[in-house]
This record gives structure tokens, C-alpha cells and sequence, in this order.
């Protein structure tokens, strides 16, 4: 009698497990996954291939200068996200987005001017006043005085790429430490 009590509990285990395998779940991603955040300074160097310290920025430092090339300098992305997110542009003085300063925002997905990789063009403007001013499309943006960053020149500040769910409304940001002369 025990073995026909533990053959059958062998038997409807068995079973169960059968039936757990045809069960298919698909994996839900709520938070859009940063897998690269690029920023090429005013002389062509770029924060790619330096070690990501684990403190939400990149261990290379990188230098944007107004006098080279009008002060222009790029940002790259490359994003997963489950639907549509929205990609946006701070700068702060240090790596969080309390008190940062928006440059851009843009909405990327399938079909859109951005999928999973994304763009923005930016120029640094050093005068009376300190102005950044980013576009990821083909309008130009107005330039934003971010002139209370600086403590003085070079100053280091962060640029924050923050990505959201358009659905879910999570998001997830990634910073780059970046000189501004």
C-alpha cells in the first residue's frame, strides 16, 4: 500500500510539472533598460569604453570648450524600453535630477525620429551669461542660461539622460561628469 501511495504522489507531481511547462509567461519590462549613454566632448573624446563606476557615471572626464567648434559637443543613447519612453536632457551640478536644468526632451519608439538609439546635438555658450542648448531633432532649441551651475570656469557639471515608459511611467537615468570651460 505505501508504494501505491507514493506512486501515485510521483505520478501527480509529474503531472503538474507537465503542466507548468506548457505555461508561457513573457517577461514584462516596466523600466526602460540605459544600455549606453555617450557624450563626445569638443575634441572628439568620448566617455565610451571607460569603466562605468557604479555610481551612475563613467570614470572618463571629458571637457567641452566654447572657443573649439562653437562650443558644440554630441549625446548618444541606446535605450530599451517594453513601449515608447521619452528621452530627457538635464544638467546639474551634481548627478541627480532635484534642481537640474532641462535641455531637451524627446519621444522615441518604433516609428518614431528615435527607436532604441537616439541623438541630440548640443553647443555651450560662455559670455555674460553660461547657455546650453540641445536638440535631439532637426529644430534648434533655445538656448538655457544655466549660469548658476558654475561656480567658475572650468566648472564640473552632470549631464543626465533620464528615459521613461510612456505607459508605465518609470524611468531610469544614467550621468556623465562633464567639464564646461
Amino acid at each position: 500500500m505505501p508504494y501505491l501511495k507514493i506512486s501515485c504522489l510521483l505520478f501527480f507531481t509529474t503531472f503538474l510539472a507537465a503542466c507548468d511547462d506548457h505555461v508561457h509567461h513573457e517577461p514584462i519590462i516596466e523600466r526602460p533598460t540605459i544600455y549606453s549613454w555617450e557624450v563626445v566632448d569638443s575634441f572628439g573624446h568620448s566617455n565610451v569604453g571607460y569603466s562605468h563606476n557604479g555610481h551612475g557615471e563613467y570614470s572618463r572626464s571629458l571637457l567641452v570648450d566654447h572657443t573649439i567648434d562653437r562650443g558644440y559637443f554630441e549625446l548618444f543613447w541606446d535605450v530599451e524600453s517594453y513601449d515608447d519612453y521619452s528621452a530627457t536632457i538635464y544638467i546639474n551640478d551634481y548627478p541627480g535630477l532635484i534642481g537640474a536644468y532641462q535641455l531637451d526632451s524627446t519621444y522615441c519608439g518604433h516609428g518614431l525620429s528615435c527607436d532604441n538609439e537616439g541623438f541630440a546635438y548640443c553647443e555651450y555658450y560662455s559670455g555674460s551669461h553660461d547657455e546650453i542648448s540641445c536638440s535631439a531633432s532637426s529644430h534648434t532649441e533655445p538656448f538655457v542660461d544655466v549660469t548658476n551651475l558654475f561656480t567658475h570656469h572650468p566648472s564640473e557639471l552632470y549631464l543626465i539622460l533620464e528615459a521613461c515608459n510612456s505607459y508605465s511611467g518609470y524611468c531610469t537615468s544614467e550621468t556623465q561628469k562633464v567639464a564646461f570651460d
